[in-house]
Order: structure tokens, then sequence, then C-alpha cells
């Protein structure tokens, strides 16, 4: 009998019952669709629950009432199984059929193009027209799924297991990041997702409510150089009078200030990015010099000597 032919009953039937069902009703329920062997039917529906869940499909599991000895029971609650109609008016509609016919993420368009109205594999915009491409490791989706459900997530890090709270994802400087409470660190982290080794689990148990770091601060989203996951290191940034107003919006309360006499001022900065650090730096120009730490100082001066050598042959 065709899996996706009894994947469709079992989803069908667990969707429209009111009380979970036993394993023996759905075998009586699907005898057809199941094995006549009692450990081959039992070994095939535990591979169908594993795939039901690897499908993002949210199958409860939970005891059966009035039932001694305790027998467990399933069922699919239809209001976390549908997608709620998210009431777009149509300019609203229009606009997210622009942005998924103009910015390409992997294969999620086509839910995309689903609720823009455009037919699926028939985009009439072509890759020469695409302004973006964000590109779609497979372990976004699940960890995307894991915020929803405001589930745990475990996965392997620097060559040890993570287990998180996953607070939210972001795509900054071509890259996937996802930012939680890191329960092996006892505080925030962020995972660049593409270091991420091997596949994510999401976990049964729930995401506890810890305040973030960002929101304790009333920050907006994490600056690039606070994207990483290693240990914090205070930069000092020496910026020009006429600049100071300006930094001090974009490193918001992330970063402490002395003001000196003449206008100028000295900021306190947390950073666990040097790479992204450095270009906003050098995006000051000579607005700003970098004090310390020492060994950051001497390498971006390394670095901005290395590109203003000629090249070799030239």
């Amino acid at each position: 009998m065709d899996k996706l032919e009894r994947m469709l009953n079992l989803v069908a039937m667990l969707l429209h019952t009111n009380v979970p069902m036993s394993w023996e009703q759905i075998r009586s329920e699907l005898a057809d669709y199941y094995p006549d062997n009692d450990k081959t039917a039992r070994r095939t529906f535990e591979r169908d629950k594993d795939t039901l869940r690897s499908e993002g499909i949210p199958l409860i599991t939970e005891d059966i009432a009035h039932t001694l000895p305790v027998v467990t029971g399933y069922r699919i609650n239809p209001n976390d199984y549908y997608l709620n109609d998210p009431g777009l008016e149509p300019d609203e509609l229009a606009a997210l059929h622009l942005a998924s016919l103009a910015v390409q993420t992997g294969g999620a368009n086509e839910a995309l193009w689903k609720l823009g109205g455009v037919v699926e594999g028939e985009s009439p915009i072509s890759s020469e027209q695409t302004l973006a491409s964000v590109p779609l490791d497979d372990s976004v989706p699940v960890l995307f799924q894991a915020i929803g459900d405001a589930r745990q997530a475990k996965f392997s890090y620097s060559g040890s297991e993570r287990t998180i709270d996953p607070w939210n994802l972001r795509f900054e400087r071509g890259r996937w990041y996802v930012t939680g409470y890191d329960h092996s660190r006892h505080a925030e982290r962020n995972f660049r997702i593409d270091r991420i080794e091997g596949p994510v689990t999401i976990l049964e148990s729930r995401a506890k409510q810890t305040v973030r770091r960002s929101e304790a601060r009333n920050q907006g989203p994490l600056p690039a150089w606070q994207m990483g996951e290693e240990e914090p290191v205070v930069a000092l940034l020496a910026v020009d009078k006429l600049h100071v107003e300006t930094v001090k919006r974009q490193l918001g309360q992330a970063a402490t200030i002395a003001l000196n006499d003449d206008g100028s001022a000295v900021f306190d900065i947390p950073v666990v990015n040097f790479e992204a650090f450095r270009t906003f730096v050098l995006g000051l120009l000579d607005h700003a010099e970098l004090l310390s730490p020492p060994h950051w100082r001497a390498e971006l001066i390394a670095w901005l000597q290395q590109l203003s050598e000629p090249a070799s042959g030239s």
C-alpha cells in the first residue's frame, strides 16, 4: 500500500477526532493500510509518527481519560495544523507578491508565491531581474519552527552539544544567525547557522521565557559585531565631536560613553565579531580611532598597511 496514501488518511483521521485515539483504534480504522503482523504494524506506525513530526505536523500524544492501565492516545489539533488567514489587504498582497518575486530565498519562495497569488513554478520575473538572493540553510526552517512553537532546540556547535531557547533569526552580511539563551553557557548567545555541525533537533521541552539582554537594555536588533558565539571583548573607540551623535544612535545602549571637553568621546563597546566591527570603524574614516584592545589596534593597522601596498607586478 502506498505510504503517502496511508499518511494522508492518518492525518485526516487524527485531525477530525475530538478525543485522542489509541493505537488499537487507529489500526482498526486504517486496517487496510497497516500490515497484519502486530510487531510490523507497530513499527510502521512508529515510523509514521516520526515522519509526521519531521514534517512539522503537530502530533499530540496524551493519556486517554478513564483507562486503567493508562492508554496513550494521539490526535492533531486543527488550530495548530492549519495556517490562519492573515487577512492581508490587496495592497499588502501586492507588496508580498513583489517581494517574493524580487528576492529569492532558496526553496522558501513557493509558500510566499501562494500567498502572493503567483502560480507555482511560473514566476514572471527572470533570474536577471532578481534583486537579491538569500541562501537558505537546512537548519533555518527547523529553527524557525522551534521559535514559532516556543520549543528548545539542540545542536552541535564548536565541538559541543548546545541546548538553546531560540528567540529570533536574522540574516546579516550574507549569513544566517540565531539568537537565544544557551543553557550550557547560562547566557544569551548568537550562533552562525552555517557553523552548526549536523542537524538541529527540536525538543519536546518548552523554551523558558528568559529576559533577553537586548530587551533588558531596550535595544533593537543586535549589531553585526555582536553576532557571534564567543565571549565579548571590550573595545575603546575614540570619535570626533562631529560624529558622536551619529555613533550614539548606531550603538544605542550597547555601549557606554565618556565625553571629552572638546566634544569628542570615547565609546566602550562589547564586541564578539572583530571583522564586522572593523568594517564599522573603517566606515567612520578618519573621524574615529580604535584605541584598544592593543592586539586589535595592531591588527587593524597592519591590515590597512597591507591594503595600501602596491600589488606585486604593477
